[in-house]
C-alpha cells in the first residue's frame, strides 16, 4: 500500500539489482536516486526540474479493480499541452485549466471536475473532457519502460544511461 522508498531501492541496488524506473512515482524515484534508470519524459521532467512533487504522478484507485479513477498532473499538463499546440484551446485557457487542476487534491481531479473549477462554459465541458482524455502520457511512458526492460539492456550499460541522463 505504500510507495517504495529511496532508502530500499538503494539497498536493492546495492545488492546488485538492476532498478528501472519511470511513468509515475517510478520516474520520481529514478530522478531521486542517482544509481537508478530513468526512462520516460515523465523522468525527464523530474531529472529537469519542470515538476517536482509527488502529486504530479498520484491518482486515486478503485480498490477492487485497480482502475485510476483520477487523472494526474502530468497527464494534465500533456493533454493541455498538446490541445493547446493544435489550436483547440487557447494558452489562457490550458493555464487556467491547470491551476484549477493544480488547486484540486489529487482524489478529486476528474477532467469534470477541473472543467467545472476551471469555470469552462457547461456547453463545452464533455468534448473538452473527452478530447483531454486522448492524451495517457503515463501510459506512453510505462511502455517505454517496459520496451526498456525488454531489450535486456545489462546493468552496468543501464547505469551508464543514468548518468548520461543525468549530465
Amino acid at each position: 500500500n505504500y510507495a517504495v522508498s529511496p532508502r530500499e531501492i538503494v539497498e536493492c541496488i546495492r545488492r546488485g539489482v538492476c532498478i528501472v524506473g519511470g511513468a509515475s512515482m517510478g520516474a520520481l524515484r529514478a530522478a531521486e536516486v542517482p544509481a537508478m534508470t530513468g526512462v520516460g519524459r515523465i523522468f525527464d521532467m523530474y531529472a529537469s526540474g519542470t515538476i517536482e512533487d509527488d502529486d504530479e504522478v498520484a491518482v486515486a484507485f478503485d480498490p477492487s479493480t485497480g482502475e485510476a479513477l483520477t487523472q494526474s498532473l502530468v497527464n494534465i499538463r500533456f493533454a493541455l499541452m498538446r490541445l493547446s499546440e493544435q489550436g483547440v484551446i487557447s494558452g489562457a485557457v490550458a493555464d487556467r485549466l491547470c491551476h484549477a487542476a493544480k488547486r484540486l487534491p489529487y482524489a478529486e481531479r476528474t477532467y469534470r471536475t477541473i472543467l467545472h473549477a476551471a469555470k469552462i462554459p457547461l456547453s463545452a465541458r464533455a468534448a473538452l473532457a473527452r478530447k483531454l482524455g486522448e492524451y495517457e502520457l503515463k501510459g506512453s511512458d510505462a511502455r517505454l519502460v517496459l520496451e526498456y526492460i525488454r531489450s535486456g539492456v545489462a546493468p552496468a550499460e543501464a547505469h551508464r544511461v543514468q548518468a548520461a541522463q543525468s549530465n
